[in-house]
């Protein structure tokens, strides 16, 4: 979760904040697309979870997956994901670690690092939040004047 400024202070400060803000960004980013995102975490999705159950599969959003490593690493249930894939091409690995990026490409998938998905997240979320531009023109000013002295 280092490779978003928001997601890094966030991380330091409350991890389960951390994660639940990455949940957050995948779903806006994901909300528009017939695609489907699966998140791979590590541990369980409560400190309450019982750790004798099969890795957790939890729909987050509409199109958005998170999938609960338990007792085994995030990795390597990312890989053995890969590995059930019969169609490897379509999938695109998001991951900083070198050996899931590795993993991803022999397997003949779609890499992206962190970072670049973090600048991929950024510009969505400009593109379709544009700034609000409060200036209006004097006719515009004169147009609303004229509708307020109404009432």
């Amino acid at each position: 979760m280092n490779f978003h400024p928001k997601l890094r202070n966030d991380f330091g400060k409350d991890k389960i904040l951390a994660r639940d803000n990455l949940i957050q960004l995948v779903n806006d980013f994901m909300m528009n697309s017939k695609n489907e995102a699966t998140i791979f975490l590590d541990g369980f999705p409560t400190a309450d979870a019982n750790p004798d159950t099969k890795h957790s599969f939890i729909k987050a959003g509409s199109n958005v997956f998170i999938k609960y490593s338990h007792n085994s690493s995030a990795d390597s249930i990312l890989k053995k994901t890969i590995d059930n894939e019969k169609n490897k091409r379509i999938l695109v690995v998001v991951s900083s670690d070198h050996e899931v990026m590795n993993y991803g490409r022999i397997n003949s998938c779609q890499v992206k690092s962190s970072e670049e998905f973090a600048k991929i997240l950024d510009k969505t979320r400009k593109a379709e939040n544009p700034k609000f531009n409060p200036s209006l023109s004097s006719n515009e000013i004169d147009y609303w004047l004229k509708i307020f002295k109404k009432k």
